[in-house]
């Protein structure tokens, strides 16, 4: 199955990829700093008791996501643009391939893309303090029952 669409990726005209790099940096970095702006709005009224990390941290962990999740297509993009030797793989006839196979393409996409979106879970969670809601919700569906009582 993988080798059909290894010879479809082959087939696909390189300008066409090209463009579609470009449009994937594009729309990533649009939602990504949507998302950023998002927290920013959810944490600016918190309490002033809060500590600036406490108040701003979703933020500053949503635009660490925002570079970490925009570091291989924007390689992506840049190999493409300006005809660099693709670093992802190893042979040229596997540049659309959709997993690298290089040391380096491996390391991008495990520590920027994959790390990129857990920290992006991560802030958009602390910013609505989802976590807490789910606690809360879970409290009132499965109330505490009272303790055994034993005969002695």
């Amino acid at each position: 199955m993988g080798a059909i669409f290894a010879v479809a990726a082959g087939n696909v005209n390189s300008g066409l990829v090209d463009f579609f790099h470009g449009i994937q940096v594009a729309i990533m970095l649009a939602l990504m700093t949507n998302i950023m702006q998002f927290a920013w709005w959810k944490v600016k009224n918190k309490s002033k008791n809060l500590s600036h990390w406490g108040k701003f941290g979703p933020v500053y962990v949503l635009a660490i996501a925002t570079v970490l999740v925009l570091i291989q297509p924007t390689c992506m993009l840049v190999i493409s643009s300006w005809d660099i030797e693709n670093f992802f793989f190893d042979h040229d006839d596997e540049s659309n391939a959709l997993v690298p196979n290089t040391t380096l393409g491996l390391m991008i996409q495990i520590f920027g893309t994959y790390l990129g979106f857990i920290f992006m879970f991560w802030g958009v969670v602390w910013a609505t303090n989802l976590h807490i809601k789910i606690a809360r919700k879970w409290k009132a569906l499965n109330p505490q029952r009272p303790a055994p009582v034993t005969l002695q």
